[in-house]
């Protein structure tokens, strides 16, 4: 797998709060980039400028991912996947509630068209894909460990619909730290795309080049790196680019008309992380097969106060570690957060001495009840210094 030069800038870095999703040049959007943001979806032109807000509501709040309404099925327009349902969103700028997930909340749920004109989504807490025709839902694929991203197949992968399954199981039903990719027909019958890796564990968001512009390959998003990675049809792994700040959300892929790959980097919205380069400030890459690779590299600066080592394991079923060190006595904050920025738990808000620490997250929010699977944000916090990771937990 031969990979074409890469060109990379930053496209969109002003007006988003909150990014979620993002969408390109749709059937009354051409040239145009659409960002779920917030409670907002924002409009910009092709060259990253700001026009506007096509639409605002408390139901597009929390969306994870964005998609075309394929043949009408919902009277046309723009969809949205969010954690209770799918919304719609007409060239007015009205929101409707279409339907609801007959499971209840979902975390970070995806939402892809096929070449049949079936809508799909997934509940990664059933471990079940579902797809929406003539505005009813219905199960299509069971069997899957967590589905974190899906894409129209085509293009010699196979099968009508792909799917990023990130969780593959033991016999004991304990997390082994491995994920593939698999391509779905029209009967819901699964095909392997890749074989179970370790380097598919932290698989997310995905797209499928059906412009051509990368190989026709499969481009997805590694939560647990914050990279892109590219899959051939022949299941051959390689990485894409890196230096991403947070790719969390099931809609951050997008393609433009000319081919180009938008990826949706939700970075920090704490401006003292991102003033430090622990990860950039919440923006749209632009990634064009042209030129010298140029992805984003964090800069890293001087030691500071704490030192915040990798958790592990990541994913994690049923606990995990997390470890840092200070280089002084100081008061620290360690807390975990949902991603769309709501408290779960709060594991430590005190002095601690210089040394190192250790603490034990065991998968339950304040009032000791499990939590879903998903992806969450572990947030620690040391005088002006703040550290996140993600942390992927998984059934």
């Amino acid at each position: 797998m031969a990979p074409p030069p890469l060109e990379a800038s930053d496209l969109i870095t002003t007006h988003l709060r909150t990014p979620r999703a993002i969408i390109a040049d749709g059937p009354w959007t051409a040239e145009e980039i659409l960002v779920a943001d917030d409670s907002r979806i924002l409009r910009f032109d092709a060259g990253g400028d700001y026009f506007g807000v096509l639409a605002e509501s408390p139901l597009l709040v929390g969306v994870s991912a964005l998609s075309w309404d394929p043949e009408s099925l919902f009277g046309g327009g723009l969809l949205a996947a969010t954690a209770s349902g799918i919304v719609g969103i007409d060239a007015g700028g009205t929101v409707t509630q279409h339907l609801t997930f007959p499971s209840g909340a979902i975390n970070s749920p995806p939402l892809t068209a096929a070449s049949d004109g079936v809508l799909y989504t997934a509940t990664s807490e059933e471990d079940l894909v579902w797809s929406l025709a003539d505005g009813g839902i219905q199960p299509y694929v069971h069997g899957l460990g967590a589905v974190r991203g899906m894409a129209q197949s085509g293009d010699g992968f196979g099968g009508q619909l792909l799917l990023a399954d990130a969780a593959m199981a033991t016999e004991c039903d304990l997390w082994n730290g491995m994920g593939r990719i698999v391509a779905a027909d029209r009967n819901g019958e699964l095909s392997p795309i890749t074989g179970v890796r370790a380097e598919l564990a932290g698989i997310g968001a995905l797209l499928r080049d059906a412009a051509g512009a990368f190989n026709g390959d499969l481009l997805a998003a590694d939560l647990l790196h914050e990279s892109i990675i590219r899959i051939s049809p022949e299941g051959d792994v390689e990485e894409f680019a890196t230096g991403f700040g947070n790719l969390a959300t099931a809609g951050c892929l997008a393609q433009a008309s000319d081919g180009a790959l938008l990826v949706l980097d939700c970075g920090s919205t704490n401006r003292a992380t991102a003033a430090r380069h622990e990860a950039p400030p919440p923006r749209v890459v632009r990634i064009a097969a042209s030129g010298t690779s140029a992805p984003y590299e964090p800069q890293r600066d001087a030691p500071e106060v704490v030192t915040l080592a990798p958790v592990s394991p990541n994913p994690m079923n049923p606990r995990t570690a997390i470890r840092f060190h200070l280089t002084r006595a100081a008061h620290a904050r360690l807390s975990i957060h949902s991603v769309q920025g709501a408290n779960v738990r709060v594991l430590l808000d005190s002095d601690l001495p210089a040394g190192d620490h250790h603490f034990t997250w065991d998968g339950r929010d304040a009032a000791r009840r499990t939590v879903a699977s998903g992806i969450y944000l572990l947030q620690l916090d040391v005088d002006d210094v703040h550290h996140r990771q993600k942390i992927v937990v998984l059934k």
